[in-house]
C-alpha cells in the first residue's frame, strides 16, 4: 500500500536480506590464498598482477579500515562485506574492469608491484591485528617453466596453519590461476607426515646448523631440548627465518674424528606432527684415505629394467670405525670426473652417487650424494675411481661384464655387487649380479655380501724388456702403490735398477742404471711389495726376460697345430723360437 507520487501503490514487495553480526577476526580466519605477481607472458589471466583474500570461516567480516601490507607499503581496505567462504580479488583501481568477470574486486590506488622473485604480504584487521602473513619465493612455484610468468601462486589448504613452501604451488588451471574461485591445487587432506632431521652442518667451530623436512613450529624448536653426546653443550638456540632449521651454539668444539649424535625433544612442525625419528649422527669428518670408502656396487647398464630406477649409479661403502668427508672428493672413469661438492659417510653406510638431475628417483631407495654429472658407466667394461680432493686414488674398480656370471643379468638391468669390502682390490672373484628381485641394492647392503678374503700372496706374472735400459713388470693382483716403490729389485747379470715407477694398480717400470745386451736371460727378482690387504709376495717373485730383437725367416716356427680337437676342446698353434 506503500504509493509513488503519482499514486501507484505497492501490491506486495518481498525483498530478501540478511542480518549478520560482524565479529573481530582471529589468525587464519581471513588469509591471502593466490598471488599473481608475475602476469608476462601471458597465458590466459589479464596481464596485471592480483592478491586473492579468502574468508576461511562461517562468519561475515567487514573489511573497511582492514590493512593490506606489501613488505612495508599499506594500503587501507575500503567498506566490503566479505561473505562466508567467500573471495575477493585485490587488485589496482585501474584493473578492476579486467578482473570482475571473474568474482568480486576491490580497486585499490596504486596497488603495489608484486616482486617475481618473493615479497612479503600481509593481511590486518582494523584494530592492527595480524591475521595472515605469507613471505614468497618464485621457489614455491616447483615449476621452472611456470615461475617464469604467467601463472599465479596457490595456496593448497586453506585451513592448514602452515604458512610456507609446503602449501604452495603453481595453479594447475589452463589459463594461469582460479581468481574469485577455488584453488586448481585445492587439498584439504591433513599433513600426518612425521617431520625429520635432514642434515647437521658445521657453519664455524662452534655453530651447528640443524635442518628439517619440512616447515617447523617456530615456538616448539625454540623451545625443544636439543642434546649431544661426547660431552658437548649447547649454549645457544637460534630459529632459522623460514623456520626449516636451528642454529645451534656448541661448547667445547667438535673432534673432526669423531661421530656425535644429535637429540632433539618436543619438536613439531606447523601441523603438530612430532620429529620422528628424533636423533641423528653426525661429526665433521676428514678426507678418506686408500680404502676407506670403497665402491661397492656398480649399475652400468639399466635396460632393460627390472625395477630399478632407469639411471646409472655406484654405490661407496665406508668401511671405518670414523666419520668420512667426501666434500671435495672426485668420482672418474677414464675419460671424465665429476666432484662431490658436500656429503658426509658414516661408519658402516652404504652411499648411492648418482647425477643430480636422479636424485629424487633414488631417495626412496637410500643415502644419496649427487654430482652434477655422473661420468657413464659403460656396459662392457670401465674403470671408476673415487679420488681424495688432492686427486689421490682412493679406491677403483676396473670391471668387465663378465663380472656378472651370468649370460642373462649381463645384458641389462642388474647391478655388479662386491662380495667383500674387506677385499677391496678383488677382481673377478669378489664380483657378482645382484639377486634382489628387482636388478641391485642401492644404499643397502649386498645381497652378495659374504666374507671373500684375499689370502694368497701376489705374483710377478712376468717380465718384459722394452728397451735396453727399461724393464716392465706385470703382476697377477692389484698391488699396494707405496710398497711398490719401496720394494727390492734384483737382476742378474749385474744389472741395477736406477729408478721405479708404477704404470697402473699391476704393473711397474724399472729404468735400468747399465744397458742389457742381446741373446743373455736376465733374471728379475721382487721382495717387499704387497697387495691391498697385505700380501706380501712370495716364492713367485721372479720371471725371466731378455732384450728381444729382429727376428728373422726361421727364427721362429710354427711347431705344434691341433686342429681337429675332441667335442669340448679347442685348436691351437704352438710357436716356438728356434
Amino acid at each position: 500500500n506503500v504509493e509513488d507520487t503519482a499514486s501507484n501503490p505497492i501490491i506486495l514487495l518481498t525483498e530478501p536480506f540478511t542480518y549478520f553480526v560482524v565479529l573481530n577476526p582471529i589468525k587464519g580466519d581471513v588469509i591471502i590464498n593466490e598471488i599473481f605477481a608475475d602476469p608476462t607472458p601471458q597465458v590466459g589471466l589479464p596481464i596485471e598482477e592480483f592478491v586473492e583474500l579468502y574468508n576461511t570461516t562461517s562468519n561475515v567480516y567487514n573489511l573497511n579500515g582492514w590493512k593490506f601490507i606489501n613488505t612495508t607499503t599499506i594500503k587501507i581496505l575500503p567498506n566490503f562485506i566479505l561473505q562466508p567462504n567467500s573471495y575477493v580479488i585485490l587488485c589496482d583501481v585501474s584493473d578492476t574492469a579486467l578482473y570482475s568477470p571473474f568474482g568480486d574486486v576491490i580497486g585499490i590506488s596504486s596497488f603495489t608491484a608484486l616482486t617475481n622473485g618473493g615479497d612479503s604480504l600481509s593481511i590486518l584487521d582494523n584494530n592492527n591485528n595480524i591475521l595472515n602473513v605469507v613471505s614468497y619465493s618464485d621457489t614455491w612455484y616447483k615449476d621452472n617453466i611456470k615461475k617464469n610468468g604467467g601463472w599465479t601462486l596457490e595456496r593448497i589448504n586453506p585451513f592448514a596453519v602452515c604458512d610456507n613452501s609446503d602449501n604452495w604451488t603453481a595453479s594447475m588451471n589452463p589459463i594461469g590461476g582460479t581468481p574469485g574461485t577455488q584453488n586448481s591445487v585445492f587439498d584439504t587432506t591433513p599433513d600426518t607426515q612425521a617431520p625429520s632431521i635432514l642434515s647437521v652442518e658445521n657453519i664455524t667451530a662452534t655453530l651447528l646448523e640443524v635442518s628439517f623436512s619440512e616447515t617447523m613450529d617456530s615456538l616448539s624448536i625454540a623451545n625443544a631440548i636439543y642434546t649431544i653426546s661426547g660431552g658437548i653443550t649447547i649454549t645457544g638456540v637460534v630459529v632459522g627465518s623460514n623456520f626449516k632449521s636451528v642454529i645451534l651454539t656448541i661448547n667445547p668444539v667438535l673432534d673432526s674424528s669423531s661421530v656425535y649424535t644429535l637429540q632433539i625433544q618436543n619438536a613439531t612442525d606447523c601441523s603438530g606432527n612430532t620429529l620422528n625419528p628424533n636423533t641423528y649422527n653426525f661429526g665433521i669428518g676428514n678426507s678418506p684415505l686408500e680404502f676407506e670408502v670403497v665402491i661397492t656396487e656398480l649399475f652400468p647398464d639399466y635396460e632393460p629394467s627390472i625395477g630399478l630406477p632407469e639411471q646409472e649409479y655406484l654405490e661407496l661403502f665406508n668401511n671405518t670405525n670414523k666419520i668420512i668427508n667426501l666434500a671435495g672428493c672426485f668420482i672418474s672413469d677414464l675419460s671424465t670426473t665429476a666432484q662431490i661438492t658436500n656429503g658426509k659417510i658414516l661408519p658402516g653406510e652404504y652411499i648411492i652417487i648418482c647425477s643430480n638431475s636422479v636424485i629424487n628417483q633414488f631417495s626412496p631407495c637410500g643415502k644419496v650424494i649427487g654430482v652434477s654429472s655422473l661420468p657413464s658407466l659403460n656396459n662392457a667394461t670401465d674403470k671408476m675411481s673415487l679420488l681424495d680432493p688432492n686427486s689421490k686414488v682412493v679406491h677403483s674398480v676396473t670391471y668387465f661384464d663378465s663380472w656378472y656370471r651370468d649370460d642373462i643379468k649381463k645384458q641389462g638391468g642388474w647391478s655388479l655387487e662386491m662380495i667383500d669390502p674387506n677385499n677391496p682390490c678383488g677382481e673377478a672373484d669378489n664380483w657378482i649380479a645382484s639377486t634382489k628381485w628387482f636388478g641391485g641394492t642401492p644404499g643397502t647392503p649386498n645381497t652378495a655380501l659374504a666374507s671373500n678374503l684375499d689370502v694368497f700372496a701376489p705374483k710377478l706374472l712376468e717380465a718384459n724388456a722394452t728397451s735396453d735400459s727399461t724393464v716392465v713388470l706385470t703382476f697377477n693382483e692389484i698391488l699396494n702403490a707405496t710398497s711398490v716403490l719401496a720394494a727390492t729389485y734384483s737382476i742378474t747379470h749385474g744389472i741395477s735398477v736406477a729408478s721405479v715407477q708404477v704404470l697402473d694398480e699391476k704393473t711397474v717400470k724399472l729404468t735400468l742404471s747399465n744397458k742389457l745386451v742381446f741373446q743373455v736371460k736376465y733374471t728379475v727378482s721382487v721382495v717387499g711389495a704387497f697387495d691391498c690387504v697385505g700380501n706380501v709376495i712370495g716364492t713367485s717373485n721372479t720371471a725371466i726376460f731378455a732384450l728381444p730383437e729382429q727376428g728373422f725367416k726361421g727364427d721362429l716356427i710354427i711347431n705344434e697345430v691341433l686342429f681337429n680337437p675332441f667335442t669340448g676342446g679347442s685348436d691351437f698353434v704352438e710357436i716356438y723360437n728356434n
